[in-house]
């Protein structure tokens, strides 16, 4: 998401899949997927990482912390 689009936006859209990884159902992993078509695809090792990247997305650029979303290709797995 650009900082331009990201400090002029009120309105953000995002397509979000959730998976477990392993059998105990404890490990959770997440793609975040902006429905804007110039949008990106980002992936997430667990859920405060992805829940830390809405908190960013919304806050205003001087406020934002980075954050550890990968962003990947629209074919690359996570």
């Amino acid at each position: 998401m650009s900082e331009r689009r990201k400090s002029t936006t009120t309105y953000l859209s995002f397509l979000v899949r959730l998976w477990r990884t392993d059998s105990s159902g404890r490990t959770w992993r997440a793609s975040l997927e902006e429905v804007d078509p110039a949008g990106g695809r980002y992936h997430f090792t667990d859920l405060d990482a992805l829940f830390g990247f809405l908190v960013a997305a919304i806050r205003p650029s001087q406020d934002r912390p980075d954050t550890s979303a990968e962003r990947n290709r629209p074919d690359d797995p996570c």
